[in-house]
């Protein structure tokens, strides 16, 4: 079931119990996630460099 918003996008979360977080898997509208991957790469570039 998809709830109607006008500020988020619908995401579904599924995670398994006494698993780490880490595992889980997400659910996301492909024209959403078009949207948030230019921000997303960043975000992620910039948490994998400072790991390293």
């Amino acid at each position: 079931m998809e709830k109607e918003s006008n500020s988020k996008a619908p995401i579904l979360f599924a995670h398994k119990k006494n698993r780490p977080y880490d595992t889980s898997h997400v659910v996301i509208r492909l024209e959403d996630f078009k949207e948030i991957m230019p921000e997303f790469i960043e975000r992620m570039k910039e948490k994998y460099s400072q790991a390293n």
